[in-house]
C-alpha cells in the first residue's frame, strides 16, 4: 500500500482556474443536452417551445447534479469533480473526512451561488482571485465548509531493485546453480555473435539443462534430508541387536539412497562436461565469424542438438532414480 500513496499540496491559483474552465466546458455540454432532451420532449408532447423558465431551472439542476455527482464519490476521486481529476485536484475538508453531500452542496451551490448570482458577478470575480493572497491558497466559499484545494502529485517512481534469480534457482544446490549460471552465461555470449540457428539450438539446449537441473535438484533434497551417512551409522549401531526387521528396512533405504547419489555424482559429472562442450562451442563460433562457411555453422548446431539429446537422457535416468 506503501507504494501507492500520493504526495499532496495546497492547489495554487492557476491550477485551479484550469479545473474551473474545465468544469465549465462540461457542464455547458450537460446543460445543452438537457435542453436539447427537454426542447424535444416538448415539442413531442405539443406543449410548444421550451419555458424559459424552466430552462433555467434545468441549466441550475444540471450544474448541480454534476457537482454534487463527481464530489462525493467514494474513494480516492472523492472531492474531486472530472475537471479536478483530470487537473490532479482534490477538495479535501480540513479535518480530513470524506466530503459528503451536505457539506458540496453548501460549498458548491450555496456559497458559490451567493457570492456569483447574489452580487451580479463581483463575488464570483473576488472569490476566483482570492487563493492568490490567501497564506492557506484558500477560496472565499473554502471558510464556511472548512475544505481547501490540494494538488495530488503521482507517487515517486520505485527504486529499482537488483535483479534477482528466478525462484527456483534460489532453491536449487549451489553445485547444480553453478552450472546452470555458467551455460546461461555462454548462452548469452553466443546470442551476441548473430547465428539464429545455432542460438535457437543452444537456447533449447540450456532450457533442457535447467529442466533437468530442477529434477536433479529432488535427489539433492533427498540426500540432504537423509544422508547415506546417517544409514550407516544407525546399521552399525543396530549390528547384532537382533532387530532384523529395522535392519532389513535400513538396508533397503540406504541401496536406494546410494544409487540417488551415484546418479547425482553422474548427473553433475555430465552437467560439468556440458558447460565445457558449450564453451568449445562458442570458441568455434568466434573463428567461424571470420569465414563465411556455412557448414560449419551447421555442424555446431548439430553438436548442440547432439549435447541436447545427451543432457535429456541423463535427466530421464535422474528421475528413474529419484522414482
Amino acid at each position: 500500500m506503501a507504494a501507492k500513496q500520493q504526495r499532496t499540496k495546497r492547489a495554487g491559483w492557476g491550477p485551479r482556474v484550469g479545473a474551473a474552465l474545465l468544469d465549465g466546458l462540461i457542464v455547458w455540454g450537460i446543460i445543452l443536452a438537457v435542453l436539447f432532451v427537454a426542447a424535444m420532449l416538448s415539442l413531442l408532447t405539443g406543449d410548444g417551445s421550451l419555458d424559459g423558465g424552466l430552462a433555467l431551472l434545468l441549466s441550475i439542476a444540471s450544474a448541480c447534479a454534476y457537482h454534487i455527482g463527481t464530489m462525493t464519490r467514494r474513494g480516492e476521486h472523492n472531492g474531486q469533480t472530472l475537471g479536478k481529476q483530470a487537473a490532479a485536484l482534490r477538495v479535501v475538508r480540513d479535518d480530513g473526512k470524506p466530503l459528503t453531500l451536505g457539506t458540496v452542496a453548501a460549498r458548491e451551490v450555496l456559497l458559490k451561488g451567493a457570492l456569483g448570482y447574489g452580487t451580479f458577478g463581483v463575488g464570483f470575480v473576488i472569490d476566483s482571485l482570492w487563493p492568490i493572497g490567501d497564506r492557506s491558497k484558500r477560496a472565499l466559499h473554502d471558510y464556511p465548509v472548512g475544505t481547501h484545494v490540494i494538488e495530488i502529485a503521482p507517487p515517486p517512481p520505485p527504486r529499482p531493485l537488483p535483479w534477482p534469480a528466478p525462484r527456483h534457482e534460489l532453491q536449487m544446490a549451489p553445485r547444480l546453480a553453478n552450472h546452470v549460471h555458467a551455460a546461461r552465461a555462454i548462452e548469452l555470449r553466443i546470442a551476441r555473435l548473430g547465428y539464429p540457428d545455432v542460438q535457437r539450438e543452444v537456447s533449447e539446449l540450456v532450457a533442457q539443462l535447467h529442466a533437468s537441473a530442477e529434477r536433479a535438484q529432488l535427489l539433492y533434497e533427498a540426500l540432504s534430508e537423509t544422508p547415506v551417512a546417517r544409514i550407516e551409522a544407525r546399521l552399525a549401531q543396530l549390528e547384532g541387536s537382533g532387530k532384523t526387521e529395522l535392519i532389513h528396512s535400513l538396508e533397503e533405504q540406504l541401496a536406494v539412497q546410494r544409487r540417488m547419489h551415484s546418479q547425482l555424482e553422474r548427473y553433475d559429472d555430465e552437467l560439468e562436461r556440458v558447460v565445457v562442450e558449450l564453451d568449445t562451442i562458442r570458441g568455434s563460433l568466434l573463428t567461424v565469424s571470420a569465414s563465411t562457411d556455412v557448414g560449419n555453422q551447421e555442424r555446431l548446431a548439430d553438436r548442440v542438438r547432439t549435447l541436447r539429446d545427451e543432457v535429456a537422457a541423463v535427466a530421464e535416468g535422474v528421475g528413474e532414480a529419484y522414482g
